[in-house]
């Protein structure tokens, strides 16, 4: 990469400015009116514009100061929004008086009062939209997108868009989801392997193979008719090397650049809370690169920073969104990510921000947990992380005997370290995503095992998170990240299998997925699930685990053992204190009395509503 800014400046006196608002780049196109700080950073870019003059012609808007960089290709004018109007920024170059201004139209316009967040009530669904369903073909290949479609290629475009995941809401509404988190959709224009879309090359644009800025906002909205929320994963730590901010640098100190060239990161997120760690494993972690087409950013700089805060303001505030989902968190400058945090949430009350933090253990992962002040003065400001360290609890104990430590027992242990963290509950819950192993792979086709695992996951505290075709089992055949994103069955033309409706699916397929909707409904019915949870030492491969919220109650047990056992129910009475008949939502059984004891088969889930009345037995007439 040159800084060819260097070149531009030498030669810039002497050439014309030409000014054409045609060919210049305003970001963010538009504002908005009534955030609590009215400031507003206005990136315009073109060959040349430092050397132009600003003028504003707004009534109630003000042009608070104008700022160059070390690229005269960068003006940036700093506002003050008033009330809502439209108005024209006028740019006259300074140096002659020949060239004619050039007008942009720009518009401060009102918010949209809304609701904000999610929480543990939800239940969330990682869609990855190039893969999800081909809802408009003929996106699938647009001019001046350097990556074309390949269906047949495992780290190609295939052709899912924002019209896909429209036309199957009703399918997301069955399942029984209430939050739907997308892969990124802004613009990846590389030259290959861009689908996953997290080398973004323009932070204000869908990528058009994806649709359009507006069929982002419908789905948004008619995601919300349907009662499902939208979060948009966001990354700060790195953009595409295509990106024009990249390509032109506004100045040097805008991305990490090393003497030594391409440097990229160690990976070792501890380094950022490590209170022995040396200088140059931070520097390492902090300023190396991702990957060689992903720069690294600076958010140190007070500019660049300021670009990103704005541009997660403006997605929350244009599409309606109900959280966003930082991608590589630990991987930023986390004094940089507070402010990100305190200004999202002094906007946007309620907002959700929900952090990556991929470590295994839960001293690491509560380091960025909200709600704690650490004893290095930091605080991160965040209202959720991902549980990494339950997902591995989870991988190790299914896949291993049951013992002391071992097997379910670890999934325990994994609970009993919520005392690192106030909050628990807000953690993000899973066993699968978009870059590990599809959980059919994880266990070697036991569906058993799957069952139970995913009981766990959708009665646990925090918020429960499955990845697009989970459901069905889907399986990751080959090692590689294209083999872990396959096509949802039934989102392309010409699909034998179908998902959405059903067809050709096998009956192992059709049984996981009716497995879900069933106790996923069950869940969004009972509010027990955002109440306290209390569990059970395992003992012979039982683990047993209630969720209560006032009379709401419900009693998971969980027996991993290759034996059918049987529970005393006597060890669980301070649970149990007013319950006079059980249901089990998977199996339908029903207690219309409470029994003393409880039999469950080997390898199995049950899932018990807990009712504080008798169920009277019908007579037969």
């Amino acid at each position: 990469m040159k800084l060819n800014f260097l070149t531009t400046l030498a030669f810039s006196a002497a050439v014309s400015l030409n000014l054409n608002a045609q060919n210049l780049k305003v970001q963010p196109e538009f504002w908005y009116s009534g955030f609590k700080n009215p400031e507003v950073q206005v990136l315009i870019y073109g060959e040349n514009i430092s050397r132009s003059k600003a003028t504003i012609t707004a009534a109630k808007t003000q042009l608070v100061s104008q700022q160059r960089v070390q690229n005269p290709n960068y003006l940036f004018l700093n506002l003050k929004a008033g009330s809502p109007e439209k108005f024209e920024i006028i740019l006259q170059d300074s140096t002659s008086k020949k060239e004619k201004p050039v007008k942009i139209a720009y518009e401060i316009k009102e918010r949209t009062k809304r609701s904000y967040g999610f929480s543990d009530k939800d239940f969330m669904c990682l869609i990855m939209p190039d893969r999800f369903a081909n809802g408009d073909p003929n996106n699938d290949n647009m001019p001046g997108m350097l990556e074309k479609a390949n269906n047949s290629d495992p780290n190609g475009r295939h052709g899912g868009d924002l019209k896909g995941i429209e036309d199957h809401i009703d399918y997301l509404k069955k399942i029984g989801l209430t939050a739907v988190w997308l892969n990124p959709v802004l613009e990846n224009n590389m030259p290959v392997c861009s689908y996953h879309g997290y080398a973004i090359t323009d932070f204000y644009k869908v990528d058009a193979r994806f649709g359009t800025n507006e069929d982002y906002r419908r789905l948004a909205e008619k995601l919300r008719q349907n009662g499902i929320k939208l979060v948009m994963d966001m990354i700060f730590n790195h953009c595409g090397s295509n990106n024009f901010l990249y390509t032109d640098v506004p100045d040097s100190t805008w991305f990490h650049f090393w003497k030594e060239g391409y440097t990229p990161s160690n990976y070792r997120g501890t380094a950022c809370f490590d209170p022995h760690v040396s200088k140059s494993d931070y520097k390492k972690m902090d300023e190396g690169w991702f990957d060689k087409s992903m720069p690294d950013i600076n958010q140190k700089n007070e500019m660049f920073l300021t670009y990103l805060i704005q541009n997660s303001m403006w997605w929350a505030e244009y599409v309606g969104l109900d959280g966003i989902r930082l991608d590589t968190y630990p991987y930023n400058d986390k004094y940089a990510m507070n402010k990100w945090c305190k200004r999202m949430h002094e906007e946007f009350p309620n907002f959700s921000l929900l952090a990556e933090c991929w470590l295994n253990d839960n001293p690491f992962t509560s380091y960025y947990a909200p709600g704690i002040k650490h004893l290095d003065g930091f605080e991160s400001g965040l209202d959720h992380v991902t549980d990494f360290p339950l997902y591995f609890a989870l991988n190790k104990g299914f896949n291993e005997e049951n013992g002391w430590d071992t097997g379910i027992a670890r999934v325990y242990q994994n609970f009993v370290s919520d005392f690192l963290q106030p909050y628990p509950e807000k953690n993000l819950v899973f066993f699968s995503n978009h870059d590990v192993d599809r959980p059919a792979t994880v266990v070697k086709g036991d569906v058993d095992k799957l069952k139970m695992i995913y009981t766990i996951i959708l009665t646990t505290r925090g918020i429960p998170c499955f990845y697009y075709g989970d459901e069905i089992l889907y399986e990751s055949p080959e090692s590689g990240d294209g083999f872990k994103r396959q096509n949802m069955a039934g989102g392309w033309q010409g699909d034998k299998k179908n998902a959405f409706t059903g067809e050709n699916l096998s009956a192992k397929e059709k049984d996981m997925q009716k497995f879900v909707t069933k106790l996923a409904n069950f869940r969004k019915s009972s509010s027990a699930f955002s109440g306290k949870l209390t569990h059970f030492v395992p003992q012979d491969g039982v683990y047993v685990y209630f969720r209560i919220n006032g009379k709401d109650k419900v009693m998971v047990v969980i027996n991993t053992s290759d034996k059918e056992q049987t529970l005393d129910l006597k060890r669980f009475e301070e649970c149990m204190d007013g319950v006079k008949s059980m249901e089990d939502v998977l199996s339908d059984i029903m207690y219309i009395k409470m029994p003393k004891t409880l039999t469950i088969a080997k390898k199995t889930p049950q899932v018990w509503k807990l009712n504080n009345y008798e169920v009277v037995e019908e007579k037969a007439e």
